[in-house]
């Protein structure tokens, strides 16, 4: 595809696919330094709103946001890290979205044959080099080849069966998946077939995790694997065995976080949780050699309500006070812009904060055209 990757983000999930859409001219809108873009999945307002990244760290709306969604209920997005396209779930009509945005305009428009189909209640996405993969409420995975133009082509055996109420999904080393069932509290783990992108239960899976998880991520090594549970306000970890994909339980987990943990996110040494029900953001301090998490703190999202959205900001776009992590706030319809402290994980919301977005946002993502 002769592009070269553009963002390197922290402990995000998706990489590098090239798409070309629209026909609007590729023209850097005002106060824009470069293109780095944010895209928000408004689940009440049936919309995605995108925003650029200003050099101090604040976002601007781009032209024409925010944009229509293909179907109801959109939720998760996919982020394809240097390239032109993100996907997103849409809940509420059982189909994924593929869109693409402008290099310099963040400018999005459908890719064509868009929405493609999906499983009822799909509601995660997680994006590997040609294929993607989908997690369902009514109990399954979907995966699908990614074509060059964006389009989405079902793989051969899929959909294949998970837990009870699937909430989240997750890759790790390329070779392993792993699902967080919401409905009956475990962890259904894959080995992906490097040949075929099918699915084969891994040996002792599922595997326990605690009550309600909503949200799983693997940390930046692929080494940890890390579940959110609402129910139970804690974080499970986990270690990957690198052979097998099989998990083990790290020393002291589960871990203490807020009220309703959800999104998950890591920006330099740090670990940042979303508590939606507390409204605060719990900071962990991960031990690279076990895996064990040591809280820091716990941040209030300020002027944010019901935060369950956490990213890391671009490594190009950090403010002149230090690097970015913004939170999406689902019931005051916002996004918190926050400078990370590199030594105490402090969170400093900055002057201009919090930026609007439609009613209901839900998932959120940083993306990148070619560099």
């Amino acid at each position: 595809m002769g592009q070269k990757a553009g963002l390197v983000l922290a402990l995000v999930l998706g990489v590098v696919l090239h798409g070309c859409g629209g026909t609007q001219r590729d023209t850097p809108p005002i106060s824009i330094g470069s293109p780095y873009f944010l895209f928000v999945s408004n689940s009440t307002a049936g919309t995605i709103s995108g925003f650029a990244f200003n050099p101090d760290g604040s976002l601007q709306p781009v032209p024409g946001s925010p944009f229509a969604s293909q179907g109801a209920d959109p939720s998760a997005l996919a982020d394809i890290g240097g390239g032109l396209l993100f996907y997103v779930a849409n809940r509420g009509s059982a189909s994924i979205s593929g869109y693409n945005f402008g290099r310099f305009t963040g400018v999005v428009t459908p890719v064509v044959g868009s929405p493609f189909g999906a499983p009822v209640g799909v509601k995660s996405l997680v994006w590997m080099p040609g294929r993607l993969y989908a997690a369902a409420e009514s109990g399954f995975v979907a995966g699908y080849t990614t074509q060059s133009s964006g389009a989405l082509t079902p793989l051969p055996g899929s959909p294949w069966p998970a837990g009870v109420r699937p909430e989240a999904i997750t890759i790790a080393f390329g070779r392993f998946l792993y699902v967080a069932n919401g409905g009956s509290n475990n962890i259904s783990a894959y080995a992906i077939d490097s040949a075929t992108g099918a699915l084969t239960p891994l040996a002792g899976s599922p595997f326990s995790a605690g009550t309600s998880p909503v949200t799983i991520r693997a940390d930046s090594g692929g080494t940890f694997l890390y579940v959110a549970n609402a129910g139970s306000n804690d974080i499970t970890g986990f270690a990957i065995n690198t052979t097998s994909g099989v998990l083990i339980p790290v020393p002291g987990s589960p871990f203490l976080a807020g009220q309703g943990p959800g999104s998950m996110t890591m920006q330099d040494q740090f670990f940042y949780v979303t508590n939606s029900g507390s409204n605060d953001i719990t900071v962990f301090s991960p031990n690279s050699a076990t895996g064990a998490l040591t809280r820091v703190s716990t941040i209030a999202t300020g002027a944010g309500t019901q935060p369950v959205a956490i990213r890391a900001g671009p490594w190009r776009s950090v403010a002149p006070a230090g690097p970015m992590v913004y939170v999406a706030n689902a019931q005051s319809a916002n996004i918190s812009a926050f400078v990370l402290d590199r030594n105490t994980g402090a969170l400093t919301a900055i002057p201009s904060s919090p930026f609007s977005t439609g009613a209901g946002p839900k998932g959120m993502i940083t993306a990148t055209g070619p560099q």
